[in-house]
């Protein structure tokens, strides 16, 4: 006999009504491994906030952890930045290279973009 349940917790998943979704969790684990140092998950906050994926699209943020990224010897974070600065403003790109400054001084806990959400 199936449960009443069931199908309502199918409805509930299938609307995005059942909690955070998987890519919201991923992305809350990849940025605690990158608040610790790891330069890979690092790299991977820096293109999912370039993306949009599990998080709001904040092409300052993903350049603050690709900077970070790279600071730590991810190699591919150098060309994901100069793509990345194809899709900034100067202003954008200014304010991200101020952040990322800070985001590294501060041991990746003071990593968010100040950019105001629109």
């Amino acid at each position: 006999m199936m449960s009443k349940t069931f199908p309502t917790l199918a409805l509930l998943a299938t609307l995005g009504l059942s909690g955070p979704s998987f890519a919201d969790e991923k992305f809350e684990e990849t940025l605690l491994q990158a608040k610790k140092g790891d330069a890979q998950a690092q790299a991977e906050v820096g293109v999912m906030y370039a993306k949009g994926r599990g998080t709001r699209q904040d092409y300052v943020s993903a350049f603050i952890w690709m900077s970070a990224a790279k600071a730590n010897g991810d190699r591919a974070s150098a060309q994901n930045l100069q793509n990345l600065r194809k899709r900034m403003s100067l202003q954008e790109i200014v304010d991200g290279q101020a952040q990322a400054g800070r985001c590294i001084g501060s041991h990746y806990q003071h990593c968010k973009s100040s950019r105001p959400m629109y």
